[in-house]
C-alpha cells in the first residue's frame, strides 16, 4: 500500500514485521517491545521511489490499556456483587419487616384512643409504625433500585 502511495500505520498486534526487541518497561507483561511501525511513501520528483519506515515503542500505552481493560472489569465486577448483595438484602429485609409493621399496626389499632392508656405509649407505637413504614419504603426502594439495575422493572 505505501509503494500506492497511501501512509500505513500498523500496530504490533496487526502486522507481521517485528522487531524482536526486549519490552522497555522492565515490568512489562509482553515478552517482546511492543511496536507501532509507519510505512511512508517516499517520492522524488514526483515518482515513488520507495517507503520510509518508522518504528515506534508502544509498550507504555500497550501496558496502560491491558491495566485499564482490567480495571474496568474488576469494576463491572464490583458493580455486579454490589447488585446482588442490594437485591439479597432488601428481600431478607423485607419478610421480618412485613411482619414487625403488620404486628405494630395491629397494636396500634388495637389500643386505639384508649384513654386510659399514657400519652407516651401510645406515642410510642405511632413512632413504632412510622419507622416501620419508613423502613419499608427504604426497602423498596431498594428492591426497585436493584430490578432498574437488572433491567425488570415493569
Amino acid at each position: 500500500r505505501a509503494l500506492a502511495g497511501e501512509t500505513v500505520d500498523l500496530q504490533q498486534r496487526r502486522h507481521p514485521y517485528l522487531i524482536p526487541l526486549p519490552p522497555s518497561e522492565p515490568r512489562s507483561p509482553f515478552a517482546q517491545m511492543q511496536q507501532g511501525v509507519r510505512i511512508a511513501p517516499l517520492a522524488i520528483e514526483g515518482t515513488i521511489a520507495g517507503t520510509i519506515s518508522t518504528i515506534t515503542d508502544t509498550t507504555e500505552q500497550a501496558v496502560e490499556a491491558e491495566a485499564a481493560q482490567r480495571a474496568r472489569a474488576t469494576a463491572e465486577e464490583a458493580l455486579q456483587v454490589r447488585d446482588s448483595f442490594f437485591s439479597l438484602a432488601a428481600h431478607e429485609l423485607r419478610t421480618p419487616l412485613t411482619t414487625l409493621l403488620g404486628r405494630a399496626q395491629m397494636l396500634q389499632r388495637w389500643l386505639g384512643d384508649d384513654a386510659q392508656l399514657p400519652e407516651r405509649t401510645q406515642r410510642s407505637v405511632g413512632i413504632m409504625v412510622e419507622q416501620a413504614q419508613r423502613l419499608n419504603g427504604m426497602v423498596s426502594a431498594m428492591l426497585d433500585v436493584s430490578r432498574v439495575q437488572a433491567g425488570r422493572l415493569a
